[in-house]
């Protein structure tokens, strides 16, 4: 059995998984769900992620807020003092391919390479950032959320602008928006599917047969047509 706060995942599970809506409450043996109805449970997992925490800095080195980390430029630097470097805030994105160019960029800027705007500038870009993702009507603790749309890759195209290195290619953008279908519609499986970088712009599945995702972007076309 499993429960969500966020909509019910479009994808078919193995008959002993259930998607049920959130409990509200625990009894001695059961768990009562906010439709009304209960279920007899052996054992209650909480998924709950994490908290940032930075108990090796003073207090007034930096504030977090309902999980937004103050004061940082680009999710990085602190706006304060430039050479404290923060690599891994960001979160639900390509994590690898994001913190290595963070990493680089990290370099850079200790090595006295790449020149970052005054305070006041960087104070407003951040804020520009945080107000953005209000007015799209995500909470604030999605102030270093990534996971939505091309928001990832623009963000790396910033960091690479800054540092003067090349961004990520643009076929892992495409390979992501395909691991994000295929998860949404086929989660129990979508981690045994393999893919193969043939150029900056192209890739192919090695395993195509085990796709769901891909089958219905075919049934649409033919719907389409």
């Amino acid at each position: 059995m499993s429960q969500t706060k966020s909509k019910r995942i479009p994808s078919v599970f193995p008959k002993e998984i259930e998607q049920r809506p959130p409990f509200v409450r625990m009894t001695k043996d059961s768990v009562v769900f906010s439709d009304g109805t209960s279920e007899r449970v052996d054992a209650v997992i909480f998924c709950t992620g994490y908290r940032f925490s930075f108990p090796f800095l003073k207090e007034d080195i930096i504030t977090i807020k309902d999980e937004r980390i103050q004061p940082l430029y680009k999710h990085m630097f602190h706006i304060e003092y430039p050479s404290l470097i923060f690599v891994g805030i960001p979160r639900q994105l390509l994590y690898f391919p994001h913190y290595y160019e963070m990493a680089k960029l990290a370099a850079l800027m200790l090595a006295g390479k790449v020149n970052l705007l005054s305070k006041e500038e960087m104070k407003a870009d951040s804020e520009a950032d945080f107000q953005s993702r209000l007015k799209e009507g995500k909470p604030p603790s999605f102030a270093h959320f990534m996971g939505d749309v091309d928001r990832q890759f623009r963000y790396n195209e910033e960091l690479a602008k800054l540092g003067g290195f090349s961004p990520l290619l643009p076929v892992l953008e495409m390979i992501w928006n395909d691991i994000v279908d295929e998860r949404g519609m086929n989660l129990p499986h979508c981690n045994v599917i393999n893919y193969w970088i043939i150029s900056p712009n192209s890739y192919i599945c090695l395993n195509p047969k085990e796709m769901k995702s891909r089958e219905s972007k075919a049934e649409n076309v033919l719907k389409d047509k």
